[in-house]
């Protein structure tokens, strides 16, 4: 039962981590809305947003574990009350011998979209807080880190549901890229 609470925790550790960080970037001084980065202590609100993205990963990996335990307990009940084998963890985790179950799907679909967007999401904000406003970089990871945090909820909506999270999320990276790339051509 307490490795079955482990996935919880986890997910709670995430959340405590992304809180921790919106609260001190939200007391963090504002740097100056334009001019990019002149020092390490300017990049503090974008150190305070990597912090948020660590949290909502780990939330995201943890989700993806809890989805797991509890599609392989409720399948194995299922088998159990059918007189059947009871399929196995792994078989449930990697979708393995037929099993799929449809919110550990979600939850696979979720990490793996948050690290495919990831990458642009990180190197945005840090190439936008140099070249052109820390506060401005953060500001849009923040809001990033908002709508991709409702992805698992929306995945299996029809679409456009999905769309509700990756639109917005596209509208971030499009800000810090754009912002990063129009600042470089004119050094």
């Amino acid at each position: 039962m307490a490795l079955a609470a482990l996935p919880q925790f986890g997910v709670l550790l995430g959340v405590a981590i992304i809180a921790w960080c919106a609260y001190h970037a939200y007391n963090t001084a504002i740097a100056p809305p334009s001019g990019g980065a002149l020092s390490l202590a300017t990049l503090k609100p974008c150190f305070f947003a990597t912090g948020g993205w660590v949290g909502l990963l780990y939330s995201f990996l943890f989700l993806q574990s809890a989805a797991s335990f509890h599609a392989r307990a409720q399948l194995k009940k299922e088998a159990t009350q059918r007189g059947e084998k009871p399929p196995s963890f792994k078989d449930v985790k990697y979708s393995q011998r037929g099993v799929v179950a449809e919110a550990v799907h979600a939850m696979d679909r979720t990490v793996g979209n948050f690290l495919e967007q990831s990458l642009p999401l990180l190197l945005g904000l840090y190439l936008h807080a140099v070249l052109v406003s820390p506060s401005g970089a953060a500001a849009a990871s923040w809001l990033w880190l908002l709508f991709r945090s409702y992805y698992p909820l929306v995945f299996n909506s029809p679409v456009p549901g999905v769309f509700a999270s990756t639109m917005p999320a596209y509208a971030c990276l499009l800000y810090l890229w754009g912002g990063a790339l129009g600042a470089a051509t004119r050094l």
